[in-house]
């Protein structure tokens, strides 16, 4: 028997789901482009941030700026 999500009336999510893209993230894929890991540091108090997004959550300034990073370090998920 067909024993697949569509077959019982779920609805069937792609796989890999679909990206929702939003502009603010636009400078990272292009700095990917070239071999680039960019994040975005405020320019009012200088943190980083990640994942990108249009205010800064420590001072909500809007202003930025995408900084390199050398690639190396740790993940923590």
């Amino acid at each position: 028997p067909d024993l697949s999500l569509a077959s019982i009336g779920r609805p069937r999510i792609p796989f890999p789901p679909d990206v929702v893209w939003m502009r603010d993230q636009d400078f990272f894929w292009d700095g990917a482009k070239h071999g680039k890991l960019l994040v975005q540091q405020c320019d009012d108090c200088g943190s980083l941030r990640q994942p990108p997004g249009p205010m800064c959550p420590g001072c909500q300034s809007l202003a930025w700026h995408p900084r390199s990073l050398c690639g190396r370090g740790s993940v923590f998920a």
